[in-house]
């Protein structure tokens, strides 16, 4: 019982430490995320496309 009264103790010790991000850092970088997530999708989308379109011609 005392390893785990230690281990929270420890826990909330390390959470006070934390620098959490300002309310704005964390929006731009959730929006920075989603756009680069939904431009890599449609590039791998695309490509996608293109070689199954190529693997046709050929086969």
């Amino acid at each position: 019982m005392n390893k785990i009264k230690r281990f929270i103790d420890e826990v909330v010790a390390e959470m006070k430490k934390v620098v959490w991000p300002k309310k704005q850092v964390l929006w731009a970088s959730t929006w920075l995320v989603i756009v680069i997530t939904l431009v890599f999708g449609i590039t791998l989308g695309l490509f996608d496309r293109l070689f199954i379109f190529l693997l046709g011609l050929v086969f």
